[in-house]
Protein backbone atom coordinates (compact mmCIF):
# COMPACT_ATOMS: atom_id res chain seq x y z
CA UNK A 1 0.00 0.00 0.00
CA UNK A 2 2.78 2.56 0.67
CA UNK A 3 4.17 1.62 -2.77
CA UNK A 4 1.23 2.75 -4.14
CA UNK A 5 0.39 5.72 -2.22
CA UNK A 6 3.92 7.22 -3.51
CA UNK A 7 3.39 6.02 -7.30
CA UNK A 8 -0.11 7.94 -7.42
CA UNK A 9 1.51 10.76 -5.47
CA UNK A 10 4.36 10.99 -8.06
CA UNK A 11 1.89 10.87 -10.66
CA UNK A 12 -0.25 13.42 -9.40
CA UNK A 13 2.84 15.99 -8.21
CA UNK A 14 4.04 15.90 -12.07
CA UNK A 15 0.97 16.17 -14.17
CA UNK A 16 -0.63 18.76 -11.95
CA UNK A 17 2.42 20.89 -12.07
CA UNK A 18 2.80 20.72 -15.27
CA UNK A 19 -0.68 21.88 -15.89
CA UNK A 20 -0.46 24.53 -12.78
CA UNK A 21 3.08 25.75 -14.43
CA UNK A 22 1.22 26.36 -18.11
CA UNK A 23 -1.28 28.54 -15.72
CA UNK A 24 1.46 30.40 -14.16
CA UNK A 25 3.36 30.99 -17.27
CA UNK A 26 -0.03 31.96 -19.29
CA UNK A 27 -0.34 34.87 -16.67
CA UNK A 28 3.46 35.68 -16.83
CA UNK A 29 4.09 34.18 -13.19
CA UNK A 30 7.29 32.44 -12.70
CA UNK A 31 6.53 29.19 -12.70
CA UNK A 32 9.12 28.35 -9.79
CA UNK A 33 7.01 30.72 -7.63
CA UNK A 34 4.10 28.17 -8.77
CA UNK A 35 5.55 24.82 -8.15
CA UNK A 36 6.66 26.12 -4.60
CA UNK A 37 3.47 27.38 -3.66
CA UNK A 38 1.62 24.10 -5.00
CA UNK A 39 4.02 22.03 -2.78
CA UNK A 40 2.88 24.08 0.33
CA UNK A 41 -0.70 23.56 -0.58
CA UNK A 42 -0.94 20.20 -0.79
CA UNK A 43 1.31 19.43 2.02
CA UNK A 44 1.10 19.07 5.40
CA UNK A 45 0.33 22.43 6.42
CA UNK A 46 -2.57 22.79 4.17
CA UNK A 47 -4.65 19.84 3.01
CA UNK A 48 -1.86 17.01 3.43
CA UNK A 49 -2.95 15.61 0.48
CA UNK A 50 0.97 14.58 -0.42
CA UNK A 51 3.36 13.18 2.34
CA UNK A 52 6.67 14.22 2.70
CA UNK A 53 8.43 11.04 2.29
CA UNK A 54 12.38 9.59 1.83
CA UNK A 55 11.75 8.91 -2.18
CA UNK A 56 9.91 11.91 -3.27
CA UNK A 57 12.99 13.95 -1.72
CA UNK A 58 15.54 11.69 -3.43
CA UNK A 59 14.11 12.35 -6.83
CA UNK A 60 13.74 15.74 -5.83
CA UNK A 61 17.77 16.17 -4.85
CA UNK A 62 18.42 14.23 -8.34
CA UNK A 63 16.85 16.70 -9.67
CA UNK A 64 18.71 19.60 -8.34
CA UNK A 65 21.81 18.02 -9.76
CA UNK A 66 20.91 17.59 -13.31
CA UNK A 67 19.17 21.68 -13.18
CA UNK A 68 22.89 22.07 -12.01
CA UNK A 69 24.32 19.68 -14.61
CA UNK A 70 22.64 21.79 -17.07
CA UNK A 71 23.45 24.96 -15.80
CA UNK A 72 27.23 23.98 -16.34
CA UNK A 73 26.60 22.81 -19.91
CA UNK A 74 25.01 26.31 -20.49
CA UNK A 75 28.17 28.51 -18.77
CA UNK A 76 30.65 29.90 -21.08
CA UNK A 77 34.21 29.52 -19.31
CA UNK A 78 35.37 32.67 -21.15
CA UNK A 79 32.81 34.47 -19.70
CA UNK A 80 33.35 32.53 -16.36
CA UNK A 81 36.88 33.77 -15.95
CA UNK A 82 36.50 37.30 -16.77
CA UNK A 83 33.93 37.30 -13.89
CA UNK A 84 36.04 35.37 -11.43
CA UNK A 85 36.87 38.06 -9.16
CA UNK A 86 33.53 39.50 -9.41
CA UNK A 87 31.90 36.57 -8.34
CA UNK A 88 34.83 35.75 -5.68
CA UNK A 89 33.57 39.45 -4.15
CA UNK A 90 30.33 38.74 -4.05
CA UNK A 91 30.80 35.01 -2.40
CA UNK A 92 32.51 36.53 0.49
CA UNK A 93 30.13 39.14 1.15
CA UNK A 94 27.35 37.27 0.72
CA UNK A 95 28.76 34.28 3.68
CA UNK A 96 30.11 37.20 6.10
CA UNK A 97 27.36 39.47 6.10
CA UNK A 98 24.37 37.15 7.21
CA UNK A 99 26.58 35.76 8.94
CA UNK A 100 27.13 39.10 11.36
CA UNK A 101 22.93 39.41 10.97
CA UNK A 102 22.02 35.80 12.32
CA UNK A 103 24.74 35.85 14.94
CA UNK A 104 23.04 39.32 16.07
CA UNK A 105 19.19 38.19 15.93
CA UNK A 106 20.07 35.28 18.25
CA UNK A 107 21.99 37.16 20.63
CA UNK A 108 19.25 40.23 20.25
CA UNK A 109 16.68 37.85 21.54
CA UNK A 110 18.93 36.16 24.56
CA UNK A 111 20.01 33.04 22.81
CA UNK A 112 23.33 31.77 23.16
CA UNK A 113 26.89 32.59 21.91
CA UNK A 114 27.01 29.26 20.53
CA UNK A 115 23.45 29.05 19.14
CA UNK A 116 23.71 32.29 17.82
CA UNK A 117 27.34 31.61 15.70
CA UNK A 118 25.59 28.40 14.35
CA UNK A 119 22.10 30.24 13.59
CA UNK A 120 24.86 32.64 11.64
CA UNK A 121 26.45 29.70 9.45
CA UNK A 122 22.92 28.66 8.63
CA UNK A 123 22.33 32.10 6.94
CA UNK A 124 25.86 31.88 4.48
CA UNK A 125 24.28 29.25 2.43
CA UNK A 126 22.94 29.64 -0.62
CA UNK A 127 20.20 27.82 -2.77
CA UNK A 128 21.87 28.15 -6.57
CA UNK A 129 18.74 26.19 -7.95
CA UNK A 130 15.80 28.40 -7.72
CA UNK A 131 18.15 30.82 -9.40
CA UNK A 132 19.12 28.62 -12.27
CA UNK A 133 15.74 27.62 -12.57
CA UNK A 134 14.72 31.40 -12.61
CA UNK A 135 17.34 32.49 -15.18
CA UNK A 136 16.67 29.59 -17.71
CA UNK A 137 12.87 30.03 -17.60
CA UNK A 138 14.38 33.76 -18.49
CA UNK A 139 16.42 32.64 -21.12
CA UNK A 140 19.23 34.71 -19.07
CA UNK A 141 21.72 31.73 -17.95
CA UNK A 142 24.25 32.18 -20.52
CA UNK A 143 24.27 35.98 -19.37
CA UNK A 144 27.37 37.44 -17.76
CA UNK A 145 25.31 38.30 -15.02
CA UNK A 146 23.66 35.10 -14.95
CA UNK A 147 27.68 33.58 -15.04
CA UNK A 148 28.09 36.19 -11.66
CA UNK A 149 25.60 34.83 -9.75
CA UNK A 150 26.03 30.99 -10.41
CA UNK A 151 29.40 31.16 -9.80
CA UNK A 152 29.35 32.95 -6.96
CA UNK A 153 26.46 30.96 -5.64
CA UNK A 154 28.85 27.83 -5.83
CA UNK A 155 31.99 29.61 -4.55
CA UNK A 156 29.53 31.16 -1.20
CA UNK A 157 28.86 27.52 -0.35
CA UNK A 158 32.49 26.58 -0.53
CA UNK A 159 33.27 29.49 2.10
CA UNK A 160 30.44 28.71 4.04
CA UNK A 161 31.39 25.13 4.33
CA UNK A 162 34.96 26.02 6.05
CA UNK A 163 32.36 28.91 8.57
CA UNK A 164 31.06 25.38 9.66
CA UNK A 165 33.29 23.49 10.16
CA UNK A 166 35.37 26.67 12.33
CA UNK A 167 32.44 27.06 13.96
CA UNK A 168 31.67 23.67 14.72
CA UNK A 169 35.83 23.23 16.05
CA UNK A 170 34.63 26.07 18.55
CA UNK A 171 31.55 25.36 20.14
CA UNK A 172 30.96 21.08 19.70
CA UNK A 173 35.08 20.44 19.78
CA UNK A 174 34.21 18.61 16.31
CA UNK A 175 35.88 19.13 12.93
CA UNK A 176 38.75 21.07 11.49
CA UNK A 177 38.60 24.36 9.08
CA UNK A 178 41.63 23.53 7.94
CA UNK A 179 40.52 20.10 6.73
CA UNK A 180 37.69 21.03 5.10
CA UNK A 181 39.65 23.83 3.25
CA UNK A 182 42.26 21.20 1.77
CA UNK A 183 38.84 18.78 0.84
CA UNK A 184 37.07 21.40 -0.86
CA UNK A 185 40.29 22.75 -2.36
CA UNK A 186 41.53 19.14 -3.29
CA UNK A 187 38.09 18.58 -5.31
CA UNK A 188 37.86 21.31 -7.22
CA UNK A 189 41.79 21.01 -8.35
CA UNK A 190 41.75 17.49 -9.08
CA UNK A 191 37.78 17.17 -10.71
CA UNK A 192 39.21 20.21 -13.00
CA UNK A 193 42.48 17.87 -13.86
CA UNK A 194 40.19 15.69 -14.92
CA UNK A 195 37.45 17.64 -17.00
CA UNK A 196 39.91 19.60 -18.31
CA UNK A 197 42.61 17.06 -19.62
CA UNK A 198 41.56 13.58 -19.13
CA UNK A 199 37.32 13.35 -19.80
CA UNK A 200 37.48 15.20 -23.67
CA UNK A 201 39.70 12.06 -25.03
CA UNK A 202 38.04 9.97 -22.67
CA UNK A 203 34.45 11.04 -24.20
CA UNK A 204 35.81 10.80 -27.81
CA UNK A 205 36.99 7.31 -27.16
CA UNK A 206 33.45 6.75 -26.09
CA UNK A 207 31.66 8.56 -28.43
CA UNK A 208 33.61 6.17 -31.21
CA UNK A 209 31.96 3.01 -29.69
CA UNK A 210 28.63 4.13 -30.99
CA UNK A 211 26.29 2.15 -28.66
CA UNK A 212 22.82 3.29 -28.44
CA UNK A 213 22.94 5.88 -25.83
CA UNK A 214 26.49 5.39 -24.52
CA UNK A 215 27.39 8.71 -24.88
CA UNK A 216 24.46 9.93 -22.48
CA UNK A 217 24.95 7.15 -19.85
CA UNK A 218 28.74 8.25 -19.84
CA UNK A 219 27.40 11.70 -19.12
CA UNK A 220 25.30 10.81 -16.33
CA UNK A 221 27.33 8.35 -14.82
CA UNK A 222 30.36 11.50 -14.40
CA UNK A 223 27.29 13.74 -12.92
CA UNK A 224 26.67 11.12 -10.25
CA UNK A 225 30.62 10.25 -9.53
CA UNK A 226 31.68 14.26 -9.41
CA UNK A 227 28.42 14.53 -7.28
CA UNK A 228 29.42 11.79 -4.81
CA UNK A 229 33.49 12.56 -4.63
CA UNK A 230 32.02 16.27 -3.65
CA UNK A 231 29.50 14.78 -1.11
CA UNK A 232 32.47 12.75 0.36
CA UNK A 233 34.41 15.99 0.68
CA UNK A 234 31.72 17.43 2.30
CA UNK A 235 30.94 20.12 -0.41
CA UNK A 236 27.66 20.05 -1.60
CA UNK A 237 26.93 17.77 -4.59
CA UNK A 238 25.71 20.36 -6.85
CA UNK A 239 28.77 21.80 -6.93
CA UNK A 240 30.11 18.09 -8.58
CA UNK A 241 27.07 18.64 -11.23
CA UNK A 242 27.79 21.90 -12.00
CA UNK A 243 31.73 20.67 -12.10
CA UNK A 244 31.06 17.93 -14.59
CA UNK A 245 28.40 20.21 -16.97
CA UNK A 246 31.23 22.39 -16.99
CA UNK A 247 33.42 20.26 -18.46
CA UNK A 248 31.21 18.60 -20.84
CA UNK A 249 30.15 21.65 -22.23
CA UNK A 250 33.48 21.74 -24.05
CA UNK A 251 32.79 18.50 -25.51
CA UNK A 252 31.58 17.97 -29.31
CA UNK A 253 28.40 16.85 -27.87
CA UNK A 254 27.52 19.60 -25.41
CA UNK A 255 24.31 20.45 -27.40
CA UNK A 256 23.06 16.67 -28.02
CA UNK A 257 23.45 16.51 -24.16
CA UNK A 258 22.11 19.39 -23.15
CA UNK A 259 18.67 18.74 -25.94
CA UNK A 260 18.45 15.52 -23.74
CA UNK A 261 18.92 16.02 -20.70
CA UNK A 262 16.43 18.99 -20.89
CA UNK A 263 13.55 17.09 -22.04
CA UNK A 264 13.24 14.41 -19.02
CA UNK A 265 14.66 16.96 -16.47
CA UNK A 266 11.80 19.68 -17.27
CA UNK A 267 9.08 16.60 -17.48
CA UNK A 268 9.94 15.05 -14.20
CA UNK A 269 12.55 15.95 -11.95
CA UNK A 270 12.06 19.64 -11.74
CA UNK A 271 8.33 19.31 -10.67
CA UNK A 272 9.16 17.29 -7.52
CA UNK A 273 12.00 19.01 -6.38
CA UNK A 274 10.38 22.46 -6.46
CA UNK A 275 7.30 20.84 -5.25
CA UNK A 276 9.61 19.45 -2.35
CA UNK A 277 10.59 22.66 -1.25
CA UNK A 278 7.00 22.94 -0.34
CA UNK A 279 6.04 20.05 1.19
CA UNK A 280 8.53 21.10 4.34
CA UNK A 281 6.24 23.77 5.13
CA UNK A 282 5.34 23.11 8.86
CA UNK A 283 3.70 26.72 10.26
CA UNK A 284 3.02 24.06 13.28
CA UNK A 285 6.18 23.81 14.93
CA UNK A 286 6.45 28.34 14.76
CA UNK A 287 3.38 29.05 16.53
CA UNK A 288 4.10 31.82 19.87
CA UNK A 289 7.00 32.27 18.06
CA UNK A 290 6.15 34.38 15.01
CA UNK A 291 8.20 37.94 15.88
CA UNK A 292 11.41 35.62 15.60
CA UNK A 293 10.77 33.97 12.88
CA UNK A 294 9.94 37.05 10.80
CA UNK A 295 13.21 38.73 11.83
CA UNK A 296 14.94 35.31 10.86
CA UNK A 297 13.49 35.36 7.42
CA UNK A 298 13.74 39.36 6.98
CA UNK A 299 17.63 39.67 8.16
CA UNK A 300 18.57 36.35 6.05
CA UNK A 301 17.00 37.67 2.56
CA UNK A 302 18.28 41.58 3.36
CA UNK A 303 21.48 40.32 4.26
CA UNK A 304 22.35 38.31 1.45
CA UNK A 305 20.99 41.78 -0.66
CA UNK A 306 23.49 43.98 1.13
CA UNK A 307 26.67 41.66 1.24
CA UNK A 308 26.65 40.65 -2.33
CA UNK A 309 24.85 43.53 -3.65
CA UNK A 310 27.05 46.43 -2.42
CA UNK A 311 30.38 44.53 -2.58
CA UNK A 312 29.83 43.46 -6.04
CA UNK A 313 28.91 47.26 -7.21
CA UNK A 314 31.97 48.68 -5.60
CA UNK A 315 33.48 46.01 -7.93
CA UNK A 316 32.27 47.73 -11.07
CA UNK A 317 28.75 46.20 -11.76
CA UNK A 318 25.50 49.16 -11.87
CA UNK A 319 23.40 49.40 -9.45
CA UNK A 320 20.70 46.77 -11.27
CA UNK A 321 23.58 44.30 -11.97
CA UNK A 322 24.32 44.44 -8.01
CA UNK A 323 21.04 44.04 -6.74
CA UNK A 324 20.34 41.38 -8.79
CA UNK A 325 23.63 39.43 -7.37
CA UNK A 326 21.92 40.12 -4.11
CA UNK A 327 18.84 38.68 -5.51
CA UNK A 328 20.46 35.57 -7.10
CA UNK A 329 21.99 34.92 -4.29
CA UNK A 330 19.18 35.30 -1.67
CA UNK A 331 17.22 31.85 -1.86
CA UNK A 332 18.20 28.95 0.33
CA UNK A 333 17.76 25.16 0.05
CA UNK A 334 19.04 21.77 0.48
CA UNK A 335 22.42 23.08 2.06
CA UNK A 336 21.01 25.38 4.75
CA UNK A 337 18.89 22.21 5.90
CA UNK A 338 21.60 20.50 6.01
CA UNK A 339 23.74 22.81 7.89
CA UNK A 340 20.19 23.11 10.30
CA UNK A 341 20.34 19.50 10.79
CA UNK A 342 23.85 19.03 12.46
CA UNK A 343 22.91 22.11 14.39
CA UNK A 344 20.21 20.14 16.11
CA UNK A 345 22.13 16.79 15.69
CA UNK A 346 24.89 18.63 18.09
CA UNK A 347 22.29 20.72 20.31
CA UNK A 348 23.59 24.03 19.01
CA UNK A 349 20.56 24.81 17.74
CA UNK A 350 17.11 24.04 18.85
CA UNK A 351 13.53 23.06 16.83
CA UNK A 352 13.09 27.36 16.62
CA UNK A 353 16.21 28.27 14.67
CA UNK A 354 15.23 24.59 12.51
CA UNK A 355 11.91 25.67 11.72
CA UNK A 356 12.81 29.06 10.90
CA UNK A 357 15.35 27.77 8.36
CA UNK A 358 12.57 25.64 6.55
CA UNK A 359 10.01 28.55 6.64
CA UNK A 360 13.21 30.74 5.07
CA UNK A 361 13.89 28.13 2.66
CA UNK A 362 9.98 28.03 1.52
CA UNK A 363 9.59 31.63 1.52
CA UNK A 364 12.63 32.66 -0.36
CA UNK A 365 12.10 30.33 -3.25
CA UNK A 366 8.49 31.85 -3.39
CA UNK A 367 9.85 35.23 -3.63
CA UNK A 368 13.29 35.20 -5.78
CA UNK A 369 11.78 34.25 -8.89
CA UNK A 370 9.28 37.18 -8.72
CA UNK A 371 11.90 39.57 -7.68
CA UNK A 372 14.69 38.28 -10.04
CA UNK A 373 11.69 38.43 -13.02
CA UNK A 374 11.05 42.45 -12.30
CA UNK A 375 14.57 43.47 -11.96
CA UNK A 376 16.78 41.42 -13.94
CA UNK A 377 18.56 43.53 -16.72
CA UNK A 378 17.94 43.28 -20.47
CA UNK A 379 21.74 42.10 -21.76
CA UNK A 380 22.42 39.78 -24.57
CA UNK A 381 23.01 36.27 -23.95
CA UNK A 382 26.98 35.36 -24.07
CA UNK A 383 28.10 33.13 -27.22
CA UNK A 384 28.71 29.42 -26.51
Amino acid sequence: MEEARILLELGGIIIVTKLFMTVCMRFHIAPVFGMVLLGVFVGKSVTGIVHENEIIKFIGSIGVMMLLFIAGLETDIPTMKKTGKISTLGALGGVFVPMLGGYLLCYSFGHSNANSCFTGSILTATSVSVTVMTLWEMGKLKSRLGSIIINSSIIDDIIGLVVLVFVLSIFSGQGNPFIALSKACGFLLLSSIFGYYILPYLADWINRLEAPQIYLSFAFGVLFIYSGIAHLCEIAPITGAYMAGLFFGRTSKRHDILKETEIFTQSFFIPIFFVNIGLLADFSGIQGHWLFVFYFVLIACVCKIIGSGIITRIAGLTNKEAFCVGLGMMPRGEVALAIASIGIQTKLIGQLEFNSTIVLVVVSAVITPVLLKMFFPQEPSSPG
